[in-house]
């Protein structure tokens, strides 16, 4: 997958979290994954076709998003696409819950909109599709 191995040795060199504006142990976690599975042979619906098609297609998505190719690495809000896509080739089950995307998500609207405010929440999940948000500087630790 982008960025994550070397084409001319797709099952022996790996660069593991290269990509930009993601959660950083999923990202390491899922491209480790792939990397495993690459070098046991065990890597599903992946060929060199598919490898080398990769970098074209990324350019061509980022192309057609306005995107300029130097941004080739940020993933954003792709992250969580390129995590199942990691997962499908891979083998693994995506077990990403919803409340980390919904955590992720509203911490980075916070650095849009409240850059100086928005380091002083924490942040509880209460199940995998719920949270709850706190003001740490009042925060009661239990």
């Amino acid at each position: 997958m982008n960025t994550i191995l070397q084409i001319q040795y797709p099952d022996s060199i790996f660069f593991i979290g290269l990509n930009l504006v993601v959660v950083p142990f999923i990202l390491f976690d899922y491209q480790v994954g792939l990397a495993l599975a690459l070098i046991n042979g065990k890597a599903k619906e992946i060929g060199m076709e598919k490898i080398e098609g990769w970098e074209a297609q990324r350019l061509k998505m980022l192309a057609a998003d306005g995107i300029e190719a130097k941004r080739y690495h940020v993933l954003a809000d792709k992250q969580w696409d390129y995590f199942q896509e990691l997962c499908k080739y891979s083998g693994e089950i995506y077990s990403t819950p919803e409340v980390i995307k919904q955590i992720y998500d509203e911490v980075s609207e916070g650095r849009k909109t409240a850059v100086t405010e928005y380091k002083k929440h924490s942040y509880r999940i209460i199940d995998s599709k719920t949270f709850k948000k706190f003001d740490s500087l009042k925060f009661d630790f239990d």
